[in-house]
């Protein structure tokens, strides 16, 4: 298997790869990307899996002064 880096093109090894907008498929979100160098494409993948919650604000947590 290759040692393939993020934000390093696989073809040349140039640094700094050019990304579209991003693609989130099932479980997996994709970076279409263009090297700037060998005008190579490709996509980067990255799985996503859950983590945790990050709990922005709070709603009514309690109903008792409601009528």
């Amino acid at each position: 298997m290759e040692d393939f880096q993020a934000d390093i093109c696989p073809v040349c090894g140039h640094a700094g790869l050019d990304y579209e907008i991003r693609d989130v498929q099932e479980d997996v979100l994709v970076y279409p990307w263009t090297c700037p160098q060998c005008k190579s494409k490709g996509d980067e993948e990255y799985t996503i899996s859950f983590n945790t919650h990050v709990i922005h604000s709070r709603g009514r947590e309690n109903n008792e002064n409601e009528t």
